[in-house]
């Protein structure tokens, strides 16, 4: 099966975040707030692409995904958020980002080594 394929199998509950993180600052209404709604749509086409490509040099995408995930729970304190509803939407899609993804991965079968032939 193709690798692309697989990625999207085992994430798209990433992906599910990822459309709601671009989607927050205009559902929540703080797609006034320039800084928050090019943040939130920047991380969360960051997250869906990621998707895209996990099947290639997954390691790297995961560690990229915790990391997208770390500055969504970070950014409201780093860029002034004072709003409540800000903060706690990346606070909660952050986590969930970072779950998802090492659920993801403690989920993937392993290759295990071939045992020899019994005699």
């Amino acid at each position: 099966m193709n690798s692309t394929i697989k990625s999207l199998r085992a994430g798209w509950v990433d992906i599910l975040f990822g459309l709601w993180v671009i989607a927050s600052p205009f559902v929540l209404g703080f797609a006034n707030n320039l800084a928050v709604r090019w943040n939130n749509v920047a991380v969360g086409v960051a997250v869906v692409l990621l998707i895209f490509v996990a099947g290639k040099g997954r390691r790297l995408v995961r560690g990229l995904m915790v990391l997208l995930g770390a500055w969504l729970i970070l950014s409201p304190f780093v860029l002034g958020f004072t709003r409540t509803i800000i903060s706690w939407n990346n606070l909660v899609m952050g986590l969930l980002i970072i779950i998802g993804t090492i659920m993801v991965e403690a989920m993937r079968p392993t290759q295990l080594p071939a045992m020899p032939p019994h005699q």
